[in-house]
């Protein structure tokens, strides 16, 4: 429909208009006449009641013929663009007032094993993963994170290391800076993912 509002050339107001009746106002108004004579034969049924589905699939019908309107005559006083986002709006208010967004919502999540993201490492963490590793050749344990923090290396990737704060410098270029609690998170990581292996 967007494309029939935003290149009139190449569709007729008519042909807009009647696909608009053909495919949403009259499926929606057989459907709506259905339910109401559905809803006056159960027991339950309390004339004057609001029934919020019907409300919304009448909002539905009202916005689908505002735009039927607003598509004929390009002078109306809402424009086509605004009555087809409202028409959006109303159906996504049906669907909710039918329950098909709550069935959308409850489906489970399910990840395929070719949909795993790889794990990112930034420049540091691959600094502090191969210092942890050359400690560990070299004292035969694993450090603690005090000992990792005083044996990273100062060069291309670290610019500077203070008591408490690290910076460091990016893949891209942009620096940055670590406290000593933050690093004792990557290194709590980093030494789980050591005892793993």
């Amino acid at each position: 429909m967007r494309e029939w509002i935003e290149n009139p050339e190449r569709h007729t107001a008519k042909t807009c208009t009647d696909t608009i009746k053909r495919l949403i106002v009259n499926p929606m108004k057989d459907w709506l006449d259905k339910e109401v004579k559905r809803l006056q034969e159960h027991p339950n049924y309390r004339n004057g009641v609001n029934y919020p589905h019907i409300e919304a699939a009448g909002y539905f019908i009202s916005a689908a013929e505002s735009l039927r309107i607003a598509i004929v005559n390009p002078a109306a006083w809402i424009p086509a663009d605004v009555c087809l986002s409202t028409l959006d709006e109303r159906w996504k208010e049906f669907q909710l007032h039918m329950g098909y967004a709550a069935i959308r919502r409850a489906e489970k999540f399910v990840r395929t094993s070719g949909e795993r993201r790889e794990k990112r490492t930034g420049a540091l963490c691959r600094v502090m993963g191969q210092t942890f590793l050359e400690f560990v050749n070299k004292h035969g344990r694993k450090p603690t994170a005090l000992e990792l923090w005083r044996a990273l290396p100062v060069g291309n990737v670290i610019q500077e290391k203070e008591k408490d704060i690290i910076y460091w410098r990016c893949d891209s270029g942009e620096e940055s800076k670590m406290t000593f609690k933050t690093f004792q998170n990557h290194f709590s990581r980093l030494n789980k993912e050591y005892e793993k292996k």
